[in-house]
């Protein structure tokens, strides 16, 4: 989605330089409301697009820290819990080979 975005907003970029390269400066500074209207429209388009790319990072920064907090608090808990069931096992097995005997 971000390549998306990004894709866009070079194709805007270059549409906007197109214009541009087309007017002289003397040009610019006495735009057809016409010209005008598009680069308002450049404007609001670049804006929109460079906002919707930081809510897809924040998004996607969001998936990362909660992928982190999942992998942090698994090995926090469950590596532990692997011990301890791993250990009353043997402790079990053990105490089933002494009465054997």
């Amino acid at each position: 989605n971000l390549d998306k975005l990004q894709a866009k907003e070079e194709r805007i970029e270059k549409e906007f330089q197109q214009i541009r390269s087309q007017m002289s400066s003397a040009q610019e500074a006495q735009m057809s409301p016409e010209l005008q209207a598009k680069r308002d429209e450049y404007i609001k388009n670049k804006v929109q697009i460079q906002k919707d790319r930081r809510e897809e990072k924040k998004a996607h920064q969001g998936r990362v820290d909660l992928l982190k907090a999942n992998i942090f608090w698994s090995n926090i808990l469950y590596m532990p819990l692997g011990v301890i069931v791993i250990g009353l096992f043997v402790f079990v097995w053990r105490k089933q080979q002494t009465k054997a005997r």
